[in-house]
């Protein structure tokens, strides 16, 4: 939760600092070099925000799989289930994997544009 809170700080400043420089350059205030840090750290975190719903709907099985192991205890007779809910935790957390690398491109436009022809090319959100 805290770094959650860190995260919205951080884009909440940098749009509010971006808005600024957009107003209009003050003397001892314009950088190029800073607008364009701005910028691309404003497209980080839009791109990081996009990714959180897949991201977060592809973890949350994962957290069944694991309890469900940890609180039913060993030798109770329960131990298929047992060893099937770490086999399917194990297996979640390949999905999880390629559910992010599937979600880069398609919640961020500008990945999308440079992959070669195929599924992965086309963008969740428009430009």
């Amino acid at each position: 939760i805290a770094n959650l809170q860190l995260y919205l700080t951080v884009y909440r400043s940098d749009l509010r600092e971006m808005a600024i420089l957009k107003r209009g350059a003050s003397i001892n205030s314009y950088s190029i070099v800073r607008s364009y840090q701005l910028r691309e750290n404003i497209n980080l975190m839009t791109m990081f925000t996009r990714i959180t719903i897949p991201f977060l709907s592809a973890c949350a099985p994962e957290f069944v799989f694991y309890p469900v192991y940890t609180f039913i205890p060993a030798g109770s007779g329960h131990d298929s289930l047992r060893y099937f809910s770490i086999a399917l935790y194990d297996l979640w957390m390949t999905i999880i994997a390629i559910v992010t690398i599937i979600s880069v491109p398609l919640c961020q436009p500008q990945i999308a544009k440079h992959m070669p022809p195929g599924p992965l090319r086309y963008s969740f959100f428009a430009e």
